[in-house]
């Protein structure tokens, strides 16, 4: 099955899940696979499903690492941005503070949506 990875600050403990962590150099990190689901029907998700090989299993996967990610997602994502205010590079992409709150919201939808392991219509949009 192929899947993509992505990079997700979970603190120093590993995770309950087993989820493989790697240091970067920076905070933790946990990669793990994408997971999805379908609404039904052919659609532009269920089309990206099949051309990834994602399976409802890998879905529920997802899902079950939300459920331990969830709860502390704010502190993560300011722990994060805190690590990231310290890097050299920081003030070429943010200029105010207002601007890193902004992002950092952004950033929570994101990860609630992802970890709902539901790749919809609305997940797309």
């Amino acid at each position: 099955m192929r899947i993509a990875s992505f990079a997700l600050f979970v603190g120093q403990e590993p995770p309950p899940h087993g989820g493989q962590i790697v240091n970067f150099g920076g905070p933790r990190t946990m990669t793990v696979a994408i997971e999805m689901r379908t609404a039904g029907g052919a659609s532009k998700a269920s089309e990206l499903l099949e051309m990834y090989k994602v399976s409802a299993d890998d879905l529920e996967r997802v899902a079950s690492i939300g459920s331990h990610i969830l709860d502390d997602l704010p502190s993560h994502i300011d722990r994060f941005y805190e690590w990231l205010e310290e890097q050299a590079f920081f003030a070429e992409f943010f200029s105010d503070s207002g601007s890193v709150e902004r992002v950092k919201k952004l950033q929570e939808r994101y990860w609630r949506s992802f970890f709902r392991g539901c790749v919809d219509e609305e997940y797309l949009a």
